[in-house]
């Protein structure tokens, strides 16, 4: 991807958030175009969350790694903003890793930045709500899916999400994130295609 597709992308971004052109401005002079290879990590578990992410292409995987060592997908996202939003705020370590499937690229702003950026204006600071209203906002999805769909249904949700990236996620990821074994998701993949529904 060449530097103009890259701007044009980022232009495209900030144009779907609805910022002044001076809030604008001052978003792209702080911040930073980074390019993560496929594997490559955005946010580590257990160290100190440094950045917030407006995902502008690629793909990107949310795990936890728990205390026997397996690893969890919790969440994947294609475009918005990503990071571990309380571990950035307070500088801790955060509480799952944020890792490219793909090659992503992302316009990253350090957390002196973000919080350079929200105390700039009365503008500044409904964006940061913005901003952890979408993060929280993803997450209720993903809890009262869990509580409420069927495991197809959260399936038939991923699909539509990830598009043309579900396929670059392991039967294992897809289990995972839908909160089944990857046999299950398999069956629910035959079924669909019997349905003519994949």
């Amino acid at each position: 991807m060449n530097q103009t597709d890259i701007e044009d992308k980022l232009n495209k971004f900030l144009s779907t958030i609805h910022i002044s052109d001076e809030l604008a401005g001052l978003f792209m002079e702080m911040g930073e175009i980074v390019i993560l290879k496929r594997k490559e990590y955005f946010v580590r578990q257990g160290e100190i969350c440094r950045y917030l992410g407006a995902v502008l292409d690629g793909n990107l995987r949310f795990s936890y790694c728990d205390t026997d060592g397996q690893e969890h997908t919790i969440g994947f996202n294609t475009n918005g903003f990503a990071t571990e939003y309380h571990a950035l705020l307070n500088q801790l370590p955060a509480k799952y890793s944020i890792q490219a499937i793909s090659e992503t690229v992302i316009f990253r702003l350090t957390h002196k930045q973000v919080i350079n950026l929200y105390e700039s204006s009365m503008e500044g600071q409904r964006f940061g709500r913005h901003i952890a209203e979408q993060l929280f906002f993803r997450r209720d999805e993903l809890l009262f899916s869990f509580r409420c769909d069927t495991p197809e249904d959260r399936y038939k949700k991923l699909q539509e999400v990830a598009d043309k990236s579900l396929n670059k996620l392991t039967l294992k990821d897809i289990a995972s994130l839908i909160g089944v074994t990857p046999e299950t998701v398999s069956r629910i993949r035959r079924k669909l295609q019997e349905k003519g529904e994949s």
